[in-house]
């Protein structure tokens, strides 16, 4: 039973595919409203986002859209920790748009919005009073 219900839901998937792409809607576009959809979905649980095979567009090293940058590059040019924007990312805080290619499987940096990376710079976390 179990079996025929993720059937199911494959085919109700596809059958979305389908459609928004009749639609016009690319397939970069489908790809990102699914990524921020499931990362919303898994960050309401328990607060942690894990990656997703769904969200890694892999990219060619030097050869990046305007406005994406990978994290050693954003860690460099703005003076923010590799490990802090790889929480930020975990946290829903910054869009994980991919990886840069890497020679094995899995491997390479990744890919998140610069814009993003100064909107979370330049308006960090609003901490409340001390506890009495």
């Amino acid at each position: 039973m179990l079996e025929s219900s993720k059937d199911s839901e494959r085919e109700a998937f596809r059958s979305a595919i389908k459609r928004a792409r009749q639609g016009g809607l690319s397939q970069d576009e489908m790809a990102s409203m699914i990524t921020a959809a499931d990362n919303t979905e898994r960050s309401l649980g328990n607060g942690s986002v894990q990656p997703t095979e769904m969200d890694d567009v892999i990219y060619e090293p030097g050869n990046l859209p305007e406005g994406l940058i990978d994290l050693p590059s954003a860690s460099r040019k703005y003076g923010i920790k590799v490990a802090t924007l790889r929480s930020w990312i975990q946290l829903g805080k910054l869009p994980r748009k991919g990886r840069l290619r890497a020679p094995s499987p899995g491997g390479g940096y990744v890919v998140t919005e610069e814009a993003a990376i100064t909107y979370c710079r330049d308006n960090p976390r609003k901490r409340g009073p001390k506890p009495k």
